[in-house]
C-alpha cells in the first residue's frame, strides 16, 4: 500500500538531515560489522518538521546476517550509562532506531515493520512526538521513514541531507 498526501502549496517534505558526525558514526559502524547492526541516534526537530539525526549510540544486541534485535538489557543498560554521565538530555532524544542490512536493499522487512512498531509504542508512552527509522547498508544506500506521532502519520522515503562523513575518525 503506498499512499500520497500531497499539497500544491506545499513546497518541501520534511527531510533527515544527518550531521557529519553521526553520519561518521553510521558508515564505520557498518563498515566494521559484517552482520546486521542497530543503532539508536539522538534526533532533534526542526520548526520546519524535518529532524537532525545528531549522534549515535549502540546498545549491546544479538546480531545475525539476516536479523539485530537489542537486547532489554542492552538498552537499560544504555541508558543506566547516561544517567550516571548526567545525560537525561540525551535519553529525551533518542527518537531514532536505525540499522544496517549489510548488503541486502535497504527495503523495510517484517522483522523492519515489527521492530518498527514496537520502537513507536515505546516513544507514544514516552510522550514523544517523532520517530525516525534509518535503514542502511554497505553500498551507502540510506533509506528513511519519520513518523509524526501526534498527527498519526508518517512520511516513507522521506529526503535525506547527510554532511559528508567523518568515518575515518569512528573506524
Amino acid at each position: 500500500l503506498s499512499i500520497e498526501i500531497f499539497d500544491e502549496g506545499r513546497e518541501f517534505y520534511p527531510a533527515v538531515r544527518i550531521n557529519a558526525m553521526a553520519h561518521g558514526k553510521i558508515r564505520a559502524l557498518i563498515e566494521a560489522c559484517p552482520l546486521e547492526i542497530t543503532w539508536l541516534s539522538t534526533a532533534t526537530v526542526l520548526p520546519n518538521g524535518s529532524v537532525e539525526i545528531t549522534d549515535v549510540y549502540v546498545p549491546a544486541q544479538m546480531c545475525s546476517i539476516g536479523y539485530t534485535q537489542v537486547t532489554e538489557d542492552g538498552e537499560s543498560e544504555l541508558y543506566q550509562e547516561l544517567i550516571k554521565q548526567g545525560a537525561r538530555d540525551v535519553i529525551r532524544s533518542l527518537i531514532c532506531w536505525g540499522h544496517s542490512h549489510v548488503r541486502a536493499p535497504v527495503f523495510v522487512s517484517s522483522t523492519d515493520l515489527e521492530c518498527t512498531y514496537d520502537y513507536i509504542k515505546q516513544m507514544r508512552e514516552s510522550r514523544k512526538s517523532h520517530f525516525i527509522r534509518l535503514i542502511a547498508n554497505k553500498y551507502d544506500d540510506l533509506s528513511a521513514s519519520i513518523y509524526f506521532l501526534e498527527e498519526k502519520r508518517a512520511v516513507h522515503h522521506a529526503p535525506i541531507v547527510p554532511e559528508r562523513a567523518e568515518t575515518h575518525l569512528w573506524r
